[in-house]
């Protein structure tokens, strides 16, 4: 066989394995469950009205698993697996309900002129995964891999889909700042907002894969792998 034919196996094994389904993985977790609307999650427990509350109680190796509906945001992913040990076995999975129908986990701002507000945020945390949301409305840009309180080390941003952001402060939909090692984005959808779909600034290590990126300048940004 071929090289360009083994390239291209091996690239399918890793897109296969990227959208696989999630209940094998979440079968062997902790999960958190989220719904504002329905206080028992359907019967599971741990139960939490937000999603910021089961993220601030999220342990290494757990996952967060929002249910349907449209959550205020922002949502801060602030210090998780913020060891030196931190390892793949630790990643925290942030995720829509697979049970739930697509696009139907929503996390909303407020849409209003003002000051500025991101949608997700993450700082000094490894090993994250978000993963199915709809982001939109927002004022400032739907995620944001900041460095202000310290960098991300492997976050995987996968399958969300970012629109309507940052139109009124012609903001990105997805930024990742310089220092952030590791990033993985792929399969989002990206499209109607206010500047950039995809940007990151120099000094990062950044692997953007499958991404339909629409819209005015869709990524910005010196790509490094």
């Amino acid at each position: 066989m071929g090289a360009r034919k083994v390239a291209l196996l091996l690239f399918a094994l890793l897109v296969v394995l990227i959208l696989a389904p999630t209940h094998s993985l979440q079968s062997s977790r902790t999960i958190r469950y989220v719904n504002k609307s329905a206080p028992t999650c359907g019967g599971h427990r741990p139960c939490y009205a937000a999603p910021q509350s089961a993220v601030n109680a999220a342990l290494p190796g757990e996952t967060v698993l929002i249910q349907a509906g449209v959550y205020d945001a922002p949502l801060s992913i602030d210090g998780k697996n913020n060891t030196p040990t931190a390892t793949e076995a630790n990643r925290i999975l942030i995720t829509a309900d697979p049970a739930a129908p697509v696009g139907s986990v929503v996390l909303k701002g407020a849409g209003q002129s003002g000051a500025l507000g991101e949608g997700v945020v993450l700082n000094t945390s490894k090993f994250i995964t978000v993963r199915g949301l709809t982001i939109t409305k927002m004022e400032g840009r739907a995620i944001v891999l900041d460095e202000g309180k310290g960098a991300t080390d492997e976050v995987h941003l996968e399958r969300n889909r970012i629109f309507g952001n940052g139109l009124h402060q012609c903001r990105s939909g997805i930024l990742v700042r310089g220092g952030n090692t590791n990033t993985l984005i792929v399969n989002n959808l990206i499209y109607g907002n206010g500047r950039h779909g995809l940007r990151w600034v120099p000094r990062v290590t950044c692997s953007p894969v499958l991404n339909e990126l629409m819209g005015r300048r869709a990524a910005r940004g010196t790509l490094r792998r």
